[in-house]
């Protein structure tokens, strides 16, 4: 279909009136049926039809999750298709049998099923060839799903072969691209979340294919963990890692530093591994399991979805696909900004990790429960980790007592024991990546494991986690010592000078605020001491801290800048204390991030367009406050555009992307200086 036949219709200022769907019955061709439905705008359809979205709801929810946000979507001109996935929903009454497999075969072969039915009964409606899916949690693991299998042939047993639809675009959130991942951590460690969720309590919505969860409980209650990563792996369509290297569908990701289901790690590895040609975003911050809700972050989140739809839906050049590979939110350390939904998180935009400007710094378990920047110079005493098992635990009572897993109940059989090590930076700094314990260590037992968790206590305050992780082995040689090395979890936090920073190691992995406290991986059922060498850099433990100077940020209140009510927006410039004092500038454009303008010390992500000079006429004027002026002493300054004395915006303005981003300099006569990321406002 040609371009000129397919240009998108122009909405009003609120959009396109919504035609909401009827729901209909959906029969896979394994038999089982579940519902699903269609909302489109109620206009002239376009001769190309209306681009599809297939939205996916999460584990345990039905298709109307997200209802608002469907609706926005289908304001902004796409067609609406969201389903019951099996096991959930209506499909729990339409097919009691058909379980979830938890993102195995049946489910991806469903995902193409229902595309399939969408596109053909709906064909005066929507368009086959612009076809994107959406999702959080299990949403977004088919959003993976789709990524991988777009255009290529899919055989499941019991289900045939079926091509699967090709795919414009994806924009998942809330899990990791292989739910291996997740469900297996290192040698040995399972998720305790995975095991629990095999056999929901009653009340829980949600039903599992019988025979999987019989299959891995069996295998988890012999120890058998190579023939459960077997299992996994032996499931046609249930592969993912090996698919990563070939995607060629753009990819958009939301996740949670501290989502409680799986940290940003073995997601950022999979980012990695995409093909350098594929278009691909990840932010990390908050909102998603079991985590903090922020207003702003989650409309971060719809925006950039938004426009990642516009962009690979109709078609439009919106630079979406062409700015920061990384948008990564600074987790706030005091308890009562981190709780506050209307806190703003300052922002870092990067294309890889470890970011611009970061240095490794490695600070080695020394004496007296201390980390030094220097390595002991001789060895010194093992510290031991314990870890005992009582009341005969193993896993056929872990398996079948509920209560004995549960935090009380486990820490009468099995006792939290912790070492830990602490340092107090001198000067203010920024966490962005992923620390790396390096360990040698001595375990006495076959079986063990170790979790690491690094705090940070600003002065006067308490410890709050910033990152964790673990590792197990099941075929360790007893008394022989071998060097453990894994990454925690990522993180990006700014550290004020006075800042402590304490390494604990723990031998069961259960994270603390703000992730949800509770048991990440199943225990080692095995009794163990295992000894943490400490000693000069040869034969010593360290922790390799991933640490730059901190960079200046701007954040505005808002995402969308209302055209019928305009009001006001709050600007936060947050240059560090080190740039207290220094002079700056918040200027803005409306052609996007780049290329940039080039200055002395770095660019400034806007481009010179007739709004940029446009707007640094208006700069001191009553509507734009504190756009031009001096931080104060911790490097901080608050501008406020305020255009409330406007009844309303020019409709020629609506969906115009304002960008804004600040210069931060020595002095008026000294432009040498360092820019901010970019902020976008939309009109809407």
């Amino acid at each position: 279909m040609g371009a000129a036949q397919c240009e998108r219709p122009t909405a009003s200022r609120e959009g396109f009136p919504i035609r909401p769907g009827f729901p209909e019955t959906v029969t896979y061709s394994d038999g089982a049926a579940t519902t699903g439905v269609l909302s489109h705008p109620d206009v002239a359809t376009p001769i190309c039809g209306w681009p599809l979205v297939v939205y996916v709801h999460s584990l345990g929810f039905e298709r109307t999750q997200d209802a608002q946000w469907q609706a926005e979507m289908v304001r902004r001109g796409f067609a609406v298709w969201a389903y019951d996935v099996r096991g959930q929903g209506e499909a729990r009454v339409q097919s009691p049998q058909a379980g979830t497999t938890l993102y195995g075969g049946a489910e991806r072969f469903d995902l193409a099923e229902q595309i399939t039915h969408v596109v053909t009964a709906h064909a005066d409606v929507v368009r086959a060839d612009r076809i994107a899916v959406l999702g959080d949690s299990q949403g977004g693991v088919h959003c993976w799903m789709a990524a991988m299998q777009s255009g290529r042939d899919l055989t499941v047993a019991g289900r045939g072969t079926i091509h699967f639809p090709e795919i414009a675009c994806v924009a998942g959130a809330d899990f990791v691209a292989d739910p291996i991942d997740h469900r297996l951590r290192d040698e040995g460690l399972v998720s305790s979340l995975f095991l629990d969720t095999l056999e929901p309590p009653p009340g829980v919505p949600l039903t599992v294919d019988a025979a999987l969860a019989s299959a891995v409980l069996d295998r988890f209650e012999q120890g058998d963990m190579a023939g459960l990563r077997s299992l996994f792996a032996s499931d046609p369509g249930r592969e993912f890692r090996e698919a990563l290297g070939s995607i060629t569908v753009p990819v958009l990701f939301h996740h949670s530093w501290h989502d409680s289901i799986c940290g940003a790690g073995p997601l950022l590895d999979a980012f990695d591994e995409l093909p350098a040609t594929t278009p691909a975003r990840i932010t990390l911050s908050t909102v998603g399991h079991g985590v903090v809700d922020n207003h702003y972050e989650r409309a971060l989140k719809w925006q950039l979805r938004l426009r990642w739809l516009d962009r690979f839906l109709w078609g439009e050049p919106n630079g979406v696909d062409r700015e920061a590979r990384m948008v990564l939110g600074y987790q706030p350390l005091a308890e009562q900004r981190l709780q506050d939904f209307e806190e703003l998180w300052p922002h870092a935009h990067e294309d890889a990790l470890p970011a611009r400007g970061v240095e490794e710094q490695v600070f080695w378990l020394a004496d007296e429960s201390a980390l030094s920047a220097d390595p002991p110079s001789a060895p010194l005493d093992d510290v031991v980790l314990q870890h005992r098992v009582g009341g005969g635990l193993d896993r056929t009572v872990w398996r079948r007592d509920v209560q004995r897993r549960l935090l009380p109940g486990l820490f009468t059989d099995v006792p939290l024991h912790i070492v830990d090590f602490e340092t107090t930076l001198d000067e203010p700094t920024e966490l962005v990546g992923a620390p790396r314990v390096d360990l040698r260590v001595v375990p006495d037992a076959a079986e063990f494991s170790i979790a690491a968790l690094l705090f940070a206590r600003l002065p006067g305050g308490t410890d709050r986690m910033l990152c964790h992780w673990a590792a197990g082995r099941t075929t360790a040689v007893p008394r022989l010592e071998q060097r453990l090395t894994f990454e925690l979890s990522p993180i990006a936090v700014r550290l004020p000078a006075g800042t402590v920073l304490r390494l604990e190691f723990r031998n069961l992995w259960i994270p603390e605020s703000p992730h949800t406290r509770g048991l990440v991986t199943v225990p080692s059922f095995v009794d163990s001491d295992l000894a943490i060498r400490r000693g000069p850099a040869n034969v010593g433990s360290c922790l390799h801290l991933p640490l730059r100077d901190q960079v200046a940020t701007l954040q505005a209140g808002a995402t969308e800048l209302s055209t019928t009510a305009p009001g006001a927006t709050r600007f936060e410039l947050d240059a560090g204390v080190q740039r207290g004092g220094h002079s700056y500038i918040i200027l803005s454009s409306i052609s996007g991030h780049g290329p940039g303008l080039e200055l002395p010390g770095g660019r400034l992500p806007l481009t010179q367009d007739p709004w940029f000079a446009v707007f640094g006429d208006l700069l001191g004027s009553p509507e734009f406050s504190g756009f031009l002026g001096q931080l104060d002493a911790e490097g901080r300054a608050t501008a406020v555009m305020d255009l409330s004395a406007l009844t309303a915006l020019p409709a020629d303005f609506l969906g115009t992307r304002l960008t804004f981003a600040a210069w931060v300099h020595r002095s008026l006569g000294e432009i040498e200086g360092v820019p901010t990321q970019p902020v976008d406002l939309i009109a809407r």
